[in-house]
C-alpha cells in the first residue's frame, strides 16, 4: 500500500491474490478510498467462497448463501487447525464489494455464470475475455526437422504421442489418472509405439514413472512448447476442476 501511494497508479490490475502473502482486508481497505479503477481478473472461485479456489469436486454450493463447515478445509490454500470458512466468506464480502470503482473480468463463460450468482452479482460490474494463445506462437509447424530434435532432447521416441501438462502435478490435476492410463497403454502398446509425455514433473518424480512415460519438468522456451503441442497426436487434460485454463486453450 505504501509503494501503490508512492507511485500513484492510474489503474490497478489484479491476479490471483491467494498465494498466502497478501493481507486482502489492508489492500481493500486502500482501493475503497484511492479512486482508481481496480480490474481483477479471476482464474478460479476463491474470491466467492468462504475457503476453496473450486468447488466442483466437492459438489458444495454453500458460497452461494454463505460458507461454514468446510468440507475443503485442508486444501488450498490449506488451513490445517482451523475452519474459519464462515468467517472469510463474511470478510471477503464485506471488503471486495466496498470497493467502488471495481470491474470483475472473469476468463470463462462458466466463471461468469458461478460470479453472477454471487455476492458480486448485482454489486460489481462482471466482464468475461477468455482466455487465449498467441497464435503467431502457437501455430502448425511445417517444421519436422524442430520437432525431430524436440524428440531426440527430451528421450521421446514413439510413434505417437499423448501429451499432458500440470504444474504442479496433484491428484486433483490428474496424476493418478494419468499414471493409470500409462498402465493401461502399456499392456496394449509398446514404448516405441506409444508414449504419454508429462510436462510440468519434478526431477524427483520422473524416477516414478512407467517406461512409456517421459516426464519433462519445464520446456526452455515457447518455441519447444509449440513444438510439443505439434508433436503430439492427442492431449490429455485429467484435472478434475479447472476454469478454462490455459493449457486447455
Amino acid at each position: 500500500v505504501k509503494y501503490l501511494r508512492s507511485i500513484q497508479p492510474t489503474v490497478i490490475h489484479l491476479r490471483n491474490i491467494h498465494g498466502y502473502y497478501i493481507h486482502f482486508p489492508t489492500l481493500f481497505d486502500y482501493l475503497a478510498l484511492a479512486n482508481i479503477p481496480v480490474l481483477w481478473t479471476l482464474h478460479d472461485a476463491w474470491s466467492f467462497t468462504g475457503h476453496c479456489s473450486h468447488f466442483t469436486e466437492a459438489r458444495c454450493e454453500k458460497w452461494q448463501t454463505g460458507c461454514g463447515s468446510c468440507p475443503q478445509v485442508k486444501e488450498y490454500p490449506k488451513s490445517w487447525w482451523l475452519d474459519q470458512s464462515a468467517r472469510n466468506y463474511a470478510l471477503k464480502k464485506q471488503y471486495f464489494t466496498q470497493v467502488s470503482t471495481l470491474q470483475l473480468i472473469c476468463v470463462s463463460h462458466w466463471l461468469t455464470d458461478k460470479v453472477k450468482q454471487s455476492f458480486f452479482g448485482g454489486k460489481v460490474p462482471i466482464n468475461t475475455i477468455v482466455n487465449g494463445v498467441k497464435t503467431e506462437i502457437f501455430k502448425p509447424l511445417n517444421d519436422n526437422n524442430a520437432i525431430e530434435a524436440l524428440r531426440e532432447k527430451y528421450g521421446i521416441t514413439a510413434q505417437k504421442v499423448i501429451l499432458t501438462m500440470a504444474r504442479p502435478w496433484t491428484r486433483k490435476k490428474g496424476l493418478y489418472d494419468i499414471l493409470q492410463l500409462s498402465g493401461l497403454l502399456a499392456e496394449l502398446y509398446s514404448p516405441t509405439e506409444v508414449q504419454v509425455v508429462m510436462v510440468g514433473i519434478k526431477e524427483g518424480e520422473k524416477r516414478l514413472l512407467p517406461l512409456n512415460a517421459v516426464g519433462i519438468h519445464r520446456t526452455e522456451n515457447l518455441s519447444d512448447l509449440c513444438a510439443l503441442y505439434n508433436m503430439a497426436d492427442v492431449y490429455v487434460n485429467a484435472s478434475v476442476e479447472e476454469s478454462f485454463g490455459l493449457t486447455t486453450a
